[in-house]
């Protein structure tokens, strides 16, 4: 009979918590450089009585602007990323943003 460290699980959680961590950091990244870059916060203030019309309600108008706005970044400028623009890391570090730009 094998006996197993309850210390496998603990590792394998961290590595995991680690990797989480690492993609958040790389989304707000990109984020912060495509608002420095291409100031996608205020196209899609400009913008967001169409954002809110077409989805009903200002958090997912917030959310789904900027991210439209983030992903047009990204194709024009031709930006290379490894991070998923509809993962949760970038759900979150687009709530993140706008709860930052609208303080």
């Amino acid at each position: 009979m094998e006996i197993q460290s309850p210390y496998v699980g603990l590792f394998f959680s961290e590595g995991i918590n680690v990797v989480i961590k690492q993609k958040l950091d790389e989304a707000r990244h990109l984020l912060d450089k495509a608002q420095q870059d291409d100031d996608i916060f205020s196209k899609t203030a400009r913008s967001i009585s169409y954002w809110a019309d077409k989805y009903g309600d200002y958090r997912m108008a917030w959310h789904r602007g900027i991210l439209f706005h983030l992903e047009t970044w990204l194709e024009l400028a031709e930006v290379s990323t490894v991070v998923r623009t509809h993962g949760p890391e970038m759900a979150t570090a687009i709530g993140e943003f706008v709860e930052r730009m609208l303080d």
